[in-house]
């Protein structure tokens, strides 16, 4: 007898069509729609189902893709009260038992759900057949993987270890060679659990590195750090010392006095081995079977000292060909550095060439322009002598990436902002240059009374947040003999433009400006009336 689920959006259906099939002994369940149906597919996993075509939602041919793709041993009866040749042909190729015209009669329905319970027990007959055959070959397998395992083993390890010795060649760094030792020992070595732990000859200290939770997972002990003969070391100081060529201890508990918070409870059949090259010791391999319970063969030791050995020069010569990166890519980084401050040096070595070569004010300034739109992030900026004896300044050239050069003739004379207020103040006074990386935010405490937008017009009060306004700016004091005589003041349409390489250069293209205004005698021709 079959467990049966009828599906039909009518009730008179369902009822008639289960008082059909349980009269055979059959389990009968009963849905109104597909979603109903895949509920009890879900639930109750019945063994046939008998399905109408049309139904509110989803229809009986998308059920039968259903239950024939999750549930493919299932026998599906469709029916409907409007058959079709097309509708027969994409219920046949869906993996439909049979196709049924509505009025489906008693005698029908049994029968075709008599002949849907005999292909169903015959697939089940069928899949037990297949599933003993399955089990005797695995048997037979087993069987000759008893008398083999051995040698598989013994091929699996030496690849580990050639491969361990690869990696090293190819370069790989320290804490790829530890994840690759864990690995091989759990995978090739087929131990529970396996933990790397490196060692300090120095302190005396020992550090995990990779090992594996109590479930086998993979975790990093970087966090423990013990000495070799603290009590909550297991063993390793033997081991490390040289005393012993391996620990092998069955009950970690209660053979080993631990440090307080160290638990070892459960931790059964758990092996200590040195990790050697020549004369140094690197670390050591723990290994333990708390999972399985299985204790550890002595032939599993003998295979596993070669490994350590291999394991000690593979971290060793980690360690170097990571020390010789570190020392490649420093030297790298100073060459850098001193490729980008040559070529700083060329560039300022032009800079000066220009300006000391100007022979005139327009001459100057072309030259502090190119200069600038060079070196710095530029869409406008000011040169302003400044007066310490009158606390004045004023703007003596002004430049613009949209307008260009600026006659500032008629520019008003800005008084100097008192200690602690004002953006040009600050530099004025301490004669350190400065950046803004929000100027409106800086210029928020500024006495003056104009500035300067994207386009080169010139407005009275401080900036807003309106499009041309300065976003950010650098500012370099001007010195001639050590005194601060005026100020080079640049600007961006970008919040945070300038960095502190842009400060440096500033700052030093802020001396040969200095020095060509005084040279061109500028500086004394300003008036500050």
């Amino acid at each position: 007898m079959a467990k049966i689920l009828i599906v039909d959006d009518e009730t008179g259906i369902r009822k008639t069509l289960a008082i059909f099939v349980a009269a055979d002994g059959h389990e009968v369940l009963t849905a109104a729609s597909a979603a109903e149906a895949l509920e009890f597919m879900e639930a109750e996993a019945p063994d046939i189902v008998i399905t109408d075509v049309m139904m509110p939602g989803a229809g009986g041919i998308d059920l039968l893709y259903r239950v024939r793709d999750r549930w493919p041993d299932t026998q599906v009866i469709v029916m409907t009260g409007a058959p079709s040749l097309e509708t027969a042909r994409e219920a046949i190729r869906a993996g439909a038992f049979d196709y049924l015209a509505k009025p489906v009669g008693k005698d029908t329905v049994r029968r075709v759900a008599a002949a849907a319970t005999a292909m169903r027990a015959a697939i089940l007959d069928k899949q037990a057949l297949e599933a003993e055959n399955e089990r005797y070959e695995t048997y037979l397998e087993e069987l000759i993987d008893d008398r083999t395992e051995h040698l598989r083993r013994r091929v699996r390890q030496m690849r580990e270890l050639m491969q361990l010795t690869a990696a090293v060649n190819a370069g790989a760094d320290e804490q790829s060679v530890l994840r690759r030792i864990r690995q091989a020992l759990i995978s090739a070595y087929g131990f529970d659990r396996a933990g790397v732990w490196l060692y300090d000859d120095e302190s005396g200290m020992i550090q995990g590195t990779y090992g594996t939770d109590r479930n086998g997972v993979l975790t990093d002990e970087s966090h423990t750090r013990l000495h070799v003969d603290d009590p909550g070391a297991g063993g390793f100081a033997p081991v490390l010392k040289g005393e012993r060529p391996y620990l092998y201890t069955v009950d970690m508990q209660s053979e080993h006095r631990h440090a307080e918070g160290h638990h070892m409870h459960g931790v059964l059949h758990h092996l200590v081995l040195p990790m050697r090259a020549g004369a140094d010791a690197i670390g050591a391999i723990a290994i333990d079977n708390a999972l399985t319970n299985r204790p550890i063969a002595e032939e599993e030791v003998d295979d596993l000292l070669p490994f350590a050995a291999v394991a000690a020069v593979a971290i060793r010569n980690s360690r170097l060909k990571d020390a010789l990166r570190t020392e490649i890519a420093d030297r790298q980084e100073a060459v850098a550095a001193l490729q980008s401050r040559t070529a700083e040096m060329d560039f300022l070595c032009g800079v000066a060439s220009g300006i000391a070569g100007a022979p005139d004010e327009a001459s100057l300034y072309a030259a502090i322009t190119d200069a600038l739109r060079q070196s710095v992030p530029c869409f406008n900026f000011l040169l302003a002598a400044y007066s310490p004896a009158m606390g004045m300044m004023r703007v003596v050239h002004a430049w613009s990436a949209a307008t260009g050069s600026a006659d500032t003739s008629d520019w008003p004379v800005l008084p100097v902002a008192p200690a602690g207020a004002g953006v040009a103040s600050a530099v004025l006074r301490s004669g350190k240059s400065a950046l803004f990386p929000d100027y409106s935010a800086a210029r928020a405490s500024s006495t003056a009374t104009y500035y300067v937008d994207k386009a080169g017009g010139v407005h009275d009060a401080v900036p807003s947040d309106a499009p041309g306004v300065p976003r950010s700016a650098a500012f370099a004091p001007l010195r001639v003999r050590g005194a601060v005589v005026g100020l080079l003041e640049v600007f961006s349409d970008r919040l945070d433009a300038y960095t502190p390489d842009h400060q440096r250069l500033l700052e030093a293209i802020s001396v040969y400006v200095a020095a060509g205004l005084r040279s061109l005698g500028i500086l004394e021709r300003v008036s500050y009336e």
